[in-house]
């Protein structure tokens, strides 16, 4: 059922609804139990306040999926491989990427510039191309999941219908 209450009514309320929005100088809620005085019911939402909630999501959205390819991004910058028979962690810029392919396809051993977990500095380690190739399929994996992953959670966003939703819609490891 819908119900609206004035702003200076508010205090008054009592009873469990969920608030659909504001407009004017009205508060519009909707309850399954009835709700009484202060309480109004109406049959409909205002027109302007369907349009301020439609807009609002529109821009919940859009945020939301700034939010989730910024991380994305982020994740996308280092992966991390036991190629080594260790764990080690490679930067995944495209420059980083490009090198990786071209070493792959020459199928030659070279150094590789990485960072052992637990370690500070990245060095420069000499890689088997045995190793380059695993390497390259790590990252091409991790790459792949996670785009994959950000496209889920986008399409989550995507049909979303309200901002409860959008909100617990998060990137978790």
């Amino acid at each position: 059922m819908l119900y609206k209450i004035s702003n200076e009514n508010i205090l008054e309320a009592k009873g469990e609804f969920e608030v659909i929005g504001v407009f004017g100088n009205d508060i519009f809620i909707t309850s399954s139990a009835p709700l009484k005085f202060p309480f109004i019911q109406i049959d409909e939402l205002p027109k302007d306040l369907i349009k301020q909630n439609t807009q609002e999501l529109k821009n919940a959205k859009e945020l939301k999926i700034k939010e989730l390819n910024a991380y994305c991004d982020n994740l996308l910058k280092k992966f991390k491989s036991k190629a080594l028979g260790e764990v080690y962690f490679y930067d995944a810029a495209l420059e980083d990427q490009i090198n990786l392919m071209g070493l792959v396809l020459a199928g030659v051993d070279s150094f590789f510039r990485c960072q052992k977990e637990g370690e500070e500095l990245k060095q420069n380690i000499p890689h088997t191309k045995e190793q380059l190739k695993k390497l390259y399929e790590d990252a091409l994996m991790h790459k792949s999941k996670t785009i994959a992953k950000c496209g889920e959670l986008k399409a989550k966003v995507e049909q979303s219908t309200n901002l409860k939703e959008i909100a617990f819609i998060n990137w978790e490891d």
